[in-house]
């Protein structure tokens, strides 16, 4: 199925609505930038101030600015929704992945801090690397088989560590 195109149309009126709508449509997808927050402003100011001087293009004007800035917010809340189930998601992989390394009973704010606690764990050497690149180091040691080593020092920190049981 096509969209509707102006040619399709018999009447010249509905061709110019076609038209019109859609440039309603494209002015309205434009980003709500400075410049279209100064003329939504000045639009405002000039509805208080001369009431008289007040036309219905204006009116338009002013509703499709406004309906910019409701978009804009919105898509912004969107973004920040979205970002927020991808951090957290990411953060539930991280947690499943490292379990087995970690243990259940770990919590972190992040998904870098799993797996860096996770690589650490393991002896892996992350001096210099970004926190962004912790989970492909981490999937590359967890293909190649490796075990993860305890450090010898936490022995030390635990001596009766060897008579708890897990269930």
């Amino acid at each position: 199925m096509s969209l509707l195109q102006p040619d399709d149309l018999d009447d010249p009126r509905d061709r110019a609505m076609l038209k019109q709508i859609r440039e309603e449509d494209q002015e309205k997808a434009k980003p709500f930038d400075d410049k279209a927050r100064e003329e939504l402003f000045l639009l405002e100011k000039r509805k208080r101030e001369f009431p008289g001087q007040w036309t219905e293009a204006d009116e338009k004007r002013l509703k499709m600015l406004d309906q910019r800035r409701i978009l804009s917010h919105m898509e912004g809340a969107m973004d920040i929704s979205k970002n927020a189930v991808r951090r957290l998601n990411a953060i539930r992989q991280a947690e499943a992945d490292t379990k087995n390394i970690l243990g259940p009973d770990i919590a972190f704010d992040t998904a870098e801090s799993y797996y860096g606690t996770a690589l650490q764990c393991m002896n892996v050497d992350t001096t210099g690397v970004h926190p962004s690149g912790y989970r492909a180091i981490f999937e590359a040691h967890r293909r190649s088989g490796r075990r993860p080593v305890m450090d010898a020092r936490a022995v030390g920190k635990f001596p009766e560590a060897d008579r708890i049981r897990q269930l």
